[in-house]
């Protein structure tokens, strides 16, 4: 048997991969189960190819078929001085897992993220088998970091204390 052909790519600007992207992260969603993504197919080719995106997506792809995929963004550390990329998501589809191709896509965001760069990512505390690929790649669970979120409607630009409209964003 041949070895697979494995190769990692940028998601062209184009409607085929825009939807490679979404149904891998439809599948990510259910797999996790979490609720449907809500994300359109426009709010997904905005933050990847809009005038203000702000993520970037690769595709892998196992002997020219897709296989999985990562959505990610920089970001920069005011600690350590240096630059790396957010792992937002990461998926490789069943029937492609144990092919190294998880690995793959981590040495491709890796190399990506420059020579002292880094990658940071979340893991679900269920998602144990997610967490003991990340450790076995070498990953570390970073000590007294919690993950917040703001979006309570209580707190808003409309109330005037930014200076911003309720229409300006980044």
């Amino acid at each position: 048997m041949k070895p697979d052909k494995i190769a990692i790519r940028p998601a062209a600007h184009d409607l085929r991969d825009l939807g490679i992207v979404d149904a891998f992260i439809r599948e990510l969603a259910k797999e996790e189960g979490l609720p449907d993504a809500t994300a359109s197919l426009n709010d997904l080719s905005d933050a990847l190819f809009g005038a203000a995106a702000i993520a970037y997506a690769a595709i892998a792809e196992v002997d020219g078929e897709p296989a999985g995929f990562a959505v990610y963004y920089p970001k920069y550390s005011t600690v350590t001085g240096r630059r790396g990329l957010h792992l937002e998501d990461i998926y490789v589809a069943p029937h492609y897992r144990d092919r190294h191709l998880g690995r793959a896509i981590l040495e491709y965001l890796q190399a990506l993220s420059g020579a002292h760069g880094m990658v940071d990512l979340w893991v679900m505390h269920s998602n144990e088998p997610a967490i003991g690929f990340y450790q076995r790649v070498g990953a570390r669970e970073l000590d007294g970091i919690a993950v917040y979120r703001l979006d309570h409607p209580d707190l808003n630009p409309s109330s005037g204390l930014t200076g911003l409209s309720s229409s300006e964003t980044i």
